[in-house]
């Protein structure tokens, strides 16, 4: 990855945007030392935190009258062994 000095990425800091929307990144250092990534924006960037708990949306159903607290008091007993 090529890496530019903050003084020259100011002053090309057009044309680096250009290139990095074109797909190209860039690294900016200061006496050598690197600070930031340049990278181009994507629109429909998602996190991959995002990407797997919306994996499965629309993909199955909780039953209105499905009871959460009893559910999580039996998961927890029985995870912990606990007498109900």
């Amino acid at each position: 990855m090529r890496q530019f000095e903050i003084d020259e990425a100011k002053t090309r800091l057009s044309e680096l945007a250009r290139k990095a929307a074109g797909g190209d990144s860039f690294v900016i250092a200061d006496s050598g030392k690197p600070l930031a990534k340049i990278v181009g924006y994507e629109e429909n960037a998602t996190s991959k935190r995002a990407k797997l708990f919306g994996c499965m949306r629309d993909q199955g159903y909780v039953a209105k009258d499905f009871d959460f607290k009893a559910f999580c008091r039996e998961e927890m007993a029985e995870m912990f062994d606990l007498d109900q």
